[in-house]
């Protein structure tokens, strides 16, 4: 458990003129001990890319192995309350689902959550990426998209969403291709001339 610093120091300003009122003082210390961040691996930043799935294996592998230690995945989570909300989580499947491994990146913040994003990715057990979403969400949900890419035997299928004023009105759309934009599995952005590879489906929602 970790507890910002920054609120200790505003707390002992020498300036009489920045000391805060009783009420600012009370609210500031209880976001600051009830947030907290907890997390047993440090995620690179993806700038934007899929995640390293070879390496998060590997670390998840070692971390199991440690004795002792009764974790199966790998976490880094901080939170604040119902301003921000960051999390990445690399981990075994649902039993449910099949037998691999999934990762997730969730942004939330803005009062009571009014932004948010999140990406998951979903692995079989060779490693193999079979499933992606993204999600975001605006203005606690007024305006919505979302992306769903499914691997199929001709390449991927991909559905499509954008919505606003809470779903009411809503603009769906699916697809077939050969490449993503950008491949899921090696971060190789394809060249241009593969856009002439979409097939689009109509789709009645």
């Amino acid at each position: 458990m970790q507890r910002p610093q920054w609120l200790f120091a505003w707390l002992r300003a020498p300036n009489t003129d920045m000391q805060p009122s009783t009420l600012a003082v009370a609210s500031a210390l209880f976001l600051a001990l009830a947030s907290c961040s907890t997390n047993n691996y440090s995620f690179a930043d993806r700038d934007g890319l899929p995640p390293n799935v070879g390496v998060l294996e590997q670390a998840r592998q070692e971390l199991a192995a440690v004795p002792g230690k009764t974790e199966n995945g790998l976490g880094d989570v901080s939170w604040f309350p119902l301003i921000a909300l960051n999390a990445e989580i690399y981990n075994v499947s649902d039993p449910q689902m099949p037998k691999g491994t999934g990762y997730t990146d969730l942004d939330a913040y803005g009062p009571l959550f009014m932004f948010v994003n999140v990406e998951t990715y979903k692995y079989d057990e060779q490693q193999r990426l079979y499933e992606r979403t993204e999600g975001s969400s605006y203005l606690w949900g007024l305006m919505r998209s979302k992306r769903n890419d499914v691997r199929v035997p001709s390449g991927w299928r991909v559905d499509r969403e954008k919505s606003i004023l809470f779903g009411l009105l809503r603009w769906p759309a699916e697809y077939y291709t050969t490449n993503l934009p950008i491949d899921r599995l090696t971060a190789v952005v394809p060249p241009a001339s593969s856009d002439s590879k979409l097939e689009p489906v109509d789709t009645d929602r």
